[in-house]
């Protein structure tokens, strides 16, 4: 609404619908009262931009909601009392979930920092014969990142365009071995050079592997924590826009899918650093999706280890096995620092809070390298602030995938080629495809059913020039 007719006209409208659906006493007979209540219509009901509702500031200039000082309060508090004790009652426990599920209301990356909580919930119920639980230093760490999430909520309001999912601004795929890891990513509505990764694991982690006490679904979780980290070091700008990862192994793909795996406690720390990555980055939900192993065939090169890993030997290597569509645009490698490996490690092996983790996590000495001239074979490097300094001004360099392919193996096809589209499922917030009014369904819903309104991602390549870049920024 625009003017005070309108939000007049807007009200009468809401109020008239009500009572099409409830009608009022005169017409049913019945001896309770209005549907509407005055009361409410006063208070609640009357036009304002900040609204506080059940424990909710919600800002409508801004589009935010943010968690109120009273309720702030009340929760840091019981999140205290409980960590500073060994035991508590199943009740005053069962009463913290259900205070910290009402949170993630707001927070989708909330919900799986109650992986362990919800395990531990689960047993106690199962057994049903134990009036305390025991507060184990799992379930205590769960509790300490919460409260670090309860800081950084009310420290910085949700935006709307944090809790849906948007067309895939990039794409790309990820894979994970015994060796090690690796993936690529690649522009889908937004320009990016393509970019290609790749890191070894440690003796460590390969020795817990071999001892089960990690599996390859921990490790395929890493890798698609490790991809976020490269396309968050890659991209201008993550605020508000989707991801589409796909992965080829099928219990990662459901944890990321979920936020939440309940029977992998490592995977369930993953993705708890993951959710707060993504809630640090302010983007919107990913859209992660299962691919089959003999099509990921490009995060299975750099990750399987069969190449020389100096960088300039994999970088031909990759290109020549990979080209790209034109002489102009080229593969990108990222070199994430040095110190990374041994902190996904300890993510991995050890049991720190995450707000110790990403304390410690290095945020400088990435690098992202490309090949010279074909003679020479050089590989220039640059820094992060370099790449997407250039990003804007090279966009020559990208491509996008627009249209249909002509086959696979040529050489304008995408990366992920025809089977890189996503879903209908993946995307949670996605409207309905069926009519506005349910009236004019007259078309059997299993043919409504396949017409998703949501953009997917094409099979093709085409550059970015003058004609292509506008229609991309609007």
């Amino acid at each position: 609404p625009t003017s005070f007719a309108d939000l007049i006209h807007c009200t009468r409208s809401i109020i008239y619908g009500i009572h099409d659906v409830f009608p009022p006493p005169a017409v049913t007979g019945s001896t309770m009262g209005d549907p509407i209540s005055e009361k409410k219509l006063k208070t609640d009901g009357a036009w304002s931009t900040r609204k506080e509702l059940l424990g909710w500031e919600f800002d409508g200039i801004n589009r935010t909601m943010s968690i109120t000082t009273d309720k702030h309060s009340k929760l840091s508090q019981l999140l205290a009392t409980t960590i500073q004790q060994d035991r508590v009652p199943v009740k005053t426990f069962l009463h913290l979930m259900g205070k910290l599920t009402w949170l993630t209301d707001a927070l989708p990356y909330g919900k799986p920092i109650l992986g362990d909580l919800d395990r531990e919930r689960f047993l106690q119920e199962k057994t049903g014969t134990r009036h305390y639980l025991h507060l184990s230093a799992k379930l205590k760490l769960g509790l300490q990142d919460w409260q670090t999430l309860l800081q950084q909520v009310k420290k910085r309001p949700t935006h709307v365009q944090e809790l849906i999912s948007h067309p895939p601004a990039y794409a790309g795929s990820v894979d994970a071995s015994k060796w090690g890891m690796g993936g690529i990513w690649h522009g889908a509505v937004c320009p990016l050079p393509p970019v290609v990764w790749f890191l070894k694991w440690p003796t460590a982690v390969r020795t817990a592997l071999d001892s089960k006490q990690l599996s390859i679904s921990d490790l395929e979780m890493m890798g698609i924590f490790v991809a976020w980290l490269v396309i968050h070091w890659a991209a201008p700008d993550l605020r508000h826009k989707s991801l589409a990862l796909w992965c080829d192994n099928l219990p990662a793909v459901s944890w990321s899918y979920k936020l939440r795996s309940t029977k992998s406690p490592v995977g369930s720390r993953i993705i708890r650093a993951l959710a707060l990555q993504m809630r640090k980055d302010q983007a919107a939900r990913p859209a992660i999706d299962h691919i089959s192993g003999k099509l990921n065939d490009m995060a299975d090169f750099a990750s399987r280890g069969n190449f020389n890993p100096d960088p300039v030997s994999f970088l031909t290597s990759f290109s020549a096995k990979f080209p790209p569509p034109t002489q102009t645009t080229y593969w990108t490698l990222c070199l994430p620092p040095n110190k990374l490996m041994s902190h996904l490690s300890s993510l991995l092996l050890t049991k720190l809070s995450l707000a110790e983790w990403f304390a410690q996590l290095p945020t400088n000495g990435v690098c992202f390298g490309k090949l010279g001239q074909l003679s020479s074979r050089t590989l220039s490097l640059c820094s992060k602030k370099t790449f997407q300094a250039s990003h804007a001004q090279s966009s020559s360099r990208c491509w996008l995938p627009l249209g249909p392919t002509s086959g696979k193996g040529t050489t304008n096809e995408a990366p992920l080629g025809k089977w890189s589209k996503l879903k209908q499922s993946r995307w949670l917030s996605a409207p309905s495809p069926r009519p506005s009014c349910w009236l004019e369904n007259e078309a059997h819903w299993h043919q409504r059913k396949g017409k998703g309104s949501q953009q997917l991602l094409h099979n093709s390549w085409k550059g970015i020039n003058e004609t292509t870049l506008p229609h991309i920024q609007n």
